[in-house]
């Protein structure tokens, strides 16, 4: 069992407790930038003021942590996660993380997101990469964050389950189940994905979760349904997704309907929007 501090608000390498591994932290791998906001409060990649989107997760696993493997300092940077291949494929947009401030952090400037974690420190009680094993001990402040933000309009959750309906012990953790646990229920409206903050109105988007470990989840829903995933496999095709397996396609179809909401990503979903009525449970 450890405790663990978020490697982004870090400055200097700090043991983890209770093991002999050292954590990375992730600003010491780039060039200064006023876009990496720690403070008291809250931490994130924050562009400017003027952002309208927000990218929230739980926390890094263990070998992101102390950088066992070749991974990216920067969130979602596990070699067994997919999330920047899927923004990379939907986008059409290049990344290069060989240089220290590589074009990923460009993305986020260009498009206006924000993107952090829900977990500012948390106890591990096994040394892998799910969720369920986070025990937290200091959220990260996003209230706060969504005060100093206020032009935040849609925040987009890499975890939590697409199609939740209520929040139950299976769902807690997640980052939309910590994040849930700081409102009460009449400021979410779970069925419509609308919070009501600060007389703000912000879309709420949860989505399938990057990891590759999901896949598995996600097989489990559609198997035995053979009408669904010929569709999938119809619709992938069209969109130039045939070449991965059915929950990748699947996470695919999903991500894409829902960040196609940020501002100039060009995205082609002629081909979506036309089968969206026969496949809701995808795209939800």
């Amino acid at each position: 069992m450890t405790v663990e501090t978020h490697p982004f608000t870090l400055s200097q390498e700090e043991s983890i407790e209770g093991t002999a591994d050292v954590i990375h932290p992730w600003r010491n791998n780039t060039k200064k930038d006023d876009a990496w906001i720690v403070n008291n409060k809250y931490f994130g990649y924050l562009p400017n003021r003027d952002i309208k989107y927000l990218i929230i997760g739980t926390f890094p696993p263990l070998d992101v942590i102390i950088n066992r493997r070749r991974n990216i300092p920067f969130f979602y940077g596990g070699e067994q996660n997919e999330f920047w291949n899927l923004l990379e494929k939907l986008t059409n947009y290049s990344f290069n993380f060989n240089s220290i401030n590589g074009n990923y952090l460009s993305f986020f400037n260009r498009y206006g997101i924000g993107i952090t974690d829900i977990l500012y420190k948390t106890e591990r009680i096994e040394p892998d990469y799910r969720d369920k094993n986070l025990n937290p001990i200091l959220k990260n402040n996003i209230l706060c964050l969504l005060k100093d933000f206020s032009k935040i309009e849609r925040i987009y959750f890499t975890s939590g389950g697409p199609m939740i309906v209520k929040i139950n012990r299976n769902n807690l953790k997640s980052a939309f189940g910590w994040f849930y646990e700081c409102f009460t229920e009449e400021k979410i409206d779970i069925s419509n994905k609308i919070l009501n903050f600060e007389n703000r109105l912000i879309k709420i988007h949860i989505l399938y979760s990057p990891s590759r470990s999901a896949n598995g989840g996600i097989s489990r829903i559609y198997r035995g349904k053979p009408f669904e995933e010929s569709l999938c496999n119809f619709l992938s095709k069209m969109i130039q997704f045939h070449d991965y397996n059915t929950p990748q396609k699947i996470k695919m179809l999903q991500w894409m309907k829902h960040i196609s909401k940020i501002e100039n990503l060009k995205m082609d979903l002629s081909s979506l929007d036309k089968f969206e009525k026969y496949y809701p449970s995808i795209i939800k």
